[in-house]
């Protein structure tokens, strides 16, 4: 009987069934570096990890897009530690080339920050380890999501009583 409890756990752990995906959000968004050709990006992933167990990031590749066109892409590469239940931040480096550049300033300039937000999108690809096993998880991440999710996470007051 202990052979078939453990066999069927087995089974279930290292068919990936037993780990939850990851929650990607962006935390910051900074400049790092400006030149004449193009702007480094320093953006920060606040990934939560919703497992009862720590997981592992060992590579992230991605593309940003503005108003459904390609902005950037990138990857990430290394070994990121994601505890149980928690949110740990990975900074990735984003450049943007000249040409894009001139059309996010000229809004920019126009007033239109708001617009811009709310074009952005970045999908990716994230390789995770549990025990030895990679496991592959695709995520997309809008401005206008994170919006959404924090005015759902206000709390309304208890009423007195």
């Amino acid at each position: 009987m202990k052979r078939l409890v453990f066999l069927i756990f087995f089974i279930f752990f290292f068919n990936g069934c037993l780990v939850d995906e990851p929650k990607v959000d962006i935390s910051d968004i900074k400049i790092d570096g400006i030149s004449e050709e193009k702007i480094n990006l320093k953006l920060v992933l606040d990934v939560y990890n919703p497992n009862s167990f720590n997981v592992k990031v060992k590579y992230i590749e991605y593309n940003l897009y503005y108003d459904k066109n390609l902005f950037s892409s990138g990857y990430w590469e290394g070994e990121e530690k994601l505890l149980s239940n928690s949110n740990t931040y990975i900074p990735i480096a984003i450049f943007l080339e000249e040409s894009h550049l001139i059309k996010i300033i000229s809004l920019i300039l126009k007033g239109k920050t708001q617009e811009i937000q709310n074009k952005i999108t970045i999908e990716g690809k994230a390789v995770l380890n549990k025990f030895g096993k990679n496991f592959n998880y695709n995520f997309k991440w809008k401005y206008k999501d994170k919006k959404e999710n924090q005015q759902e996470k206000k709390l309304e007051p208890d009423p007195i009583h």
